[in-house]
């Protein structure tokens, strides 16, 4: 019989040691990680030359944007904490000797008395049970992480993506100001040599080309900014594409207000807390569970070798709860759902607020924008092409046409200014609605 004991008690530790593999479940994503590695440092590696569109910008952001990763590997150590929260616990055996090396009849192992005993922790209310919906929630939680993660990565990438537009906009802007300034150069140093406009205002001319050509340089050191900005998207630190492809429609439209609000009960920045609130819940259901106390059952042989003979030992161990009766936790987990409630409540105005004055600041935008576009820019173009004419026809000073060159690059710089404004607008505001 004790040979039988000694048997089922090496089987029961050796059953414990099977769940070992839960344990180590997280061992296989280090080697996908670790594959993925050499993925993005060989070929995998996006090929961002040419021109680039906005739907390959996102794509390859959602690739190899670093803060994605770190948010996958948080669900997965989620999952393994879930899967953690759900086991039972492990059995104890112990094995005694007394008696051991006496004197006289009793000397060596003869009168030895041996104990083997197997003890077996029980759960009692619902422990295991509330450990493993506060897991579920963590997962979820890390789910909803995961989603925003995806939103506040497209939400760089678009905001990167018209950054870039809208240098190279500004780029050709000053360049086409350049190239008319140079323009304007010439044709007073021809007037001047004809003796038809005197040095100053060919001075002021050369003034006028060098300053557009300083612009057009500082445009162009924004736009390689830009570009830097963008690769970083994807996880590059260097920028090997010509240009980004310009929108079909650069000004984008109003969305309606009340449609929004309704939408926005579905976004992940205010749907995340219902499982905020349900982990809180199961938080403090557990601190409850907690305070129930659990039992150890114990059963074993005793063996006497002096008399040749085996007795059975059965036990109960419970914990008495004179002290600690986990009260304090549970006093903190009700506070802390009070607490997530009303975290709920602020986080809920702070996002309908946020959406409202970005309405608002979007409609005046879009007006503006519009007005800059379809009015002032080509009132400025009119007015410059009228002094030329007038400049070449006698009938105003090269200083009205140097006011009139710079109006208008002003009004075209303004228009491109509150259309990229416009867009970046949007771009958050679609950000909030989970977009």
């Amino acid at each position: 019989m004790l040979r039988l004991f000694a048997v089922l008690g090496c089987l029961i530790l050796t059953g414990c040691s099977t769940s070992a593999p839960v344990a180590t479940s997280s061992s296989p994503p280090p080697k996908t990680a670790a594959k993925a590695k050499v993925a993005v440092t060989d070929s995998s590696r996006p090929r961002d030359t040419g021109t680039v569109t906005l739907d390959q910008a996102l794509t390859w952001a959602q690739q190899y944007h670093p803060a994605l990763s770190n948010a996958h590997w948080a669900t997965r150590i989620a999952a393994a904490q879930e899967n953690q929260a759900g086991l039972w616990p492990n059995p104890e055996f112990e094995f005694e000797m007394e008696d051991i090396g006496g004197t006289g009849e009793r000397r060596g192992f003869d009168g030895t008395e041996s104990t083997y005993t197997l003890s077996q922790p029980i759960d009692l209310g619902g422990k295991r049970q509330q450990r493993r919906a506060v897991a579920q929630a963590n997962t979820r939680l890390s789910q909803w992480d995961l989603k925003l993660a995806r939103l506040a990565i497209e939400r760089q990438t678009r905001l990167a993506f018209n950054e870039v537009w809208m240098a190279q906009q500004q780029v050709e802007l000053a360049q086409q100001l350049a190239d008319l300034s140079e323009q304007l150069a010439d044709m007073m140093t021809r007037k001047v040599k004809a003796g038809s406009e005197s040095p100053l205002q060919q001075t002021q001319a050369e003034m006028q080309a060098t300053r557009s050509d300083i612009e057009r340089q500082q445009a162009e050191a924004r736009l390689n900014q830009a570009r830097l900005r963008l690769v970083g998207c994807w996880g590059s630190v260097q920028a090997r594409f010509e240009r980004v492809l310009t929108p079909a429609n650069p000004l984008p439209g109003l969305p309606d207000l009340a449609q929004s609000m309704e939408q926005l009960e579905a976004s992940p920045h205010l749907a995340r807390w219902q499982d905020q609130l349900e982990q809180g819940r199961a938080a403090l259901a557990l601190t409850k569970a907690e305070s129930i106390q659990d039992i150890t059952l114990t059963g074993g042989l005793k063996r006497a070798e002096e008399i040749n003979e085996n007795t059975a030992i059965l036990g109960l161990g419970l914990q008495l709860p004179l002290f600690n009766r986990n009260q304090a936790r549970r006093e903190t987990a009700l506070h802390q759902l009070a607490q997530l409630k009303a975290q709920e409540q602020q986080a809920r105005l702070e996002v309908q607020l946020q959406l409202q004055q970005l309405h608002i600041t979007l409609s005046a935008t879009l007006t503006e924008a519009q007005q800059w576009r379809d009015i002032l820019a080509p009132q400025a173009e009119a007015n410059y092409r009228a002094a030329v004419q007038g400049y070449e026809q006698g009938k105003f000073d090269a200083l009205h046409v140097l006011n009139a060159q710079r109006s208008l690059f002003e009004a075209q710089q303004e228009a491109l200014v509150k259309t990229h404004q416009a867009t970046q607008q949007t771009i958050q505001y679609q950000y909030w609605l989970g977009e």
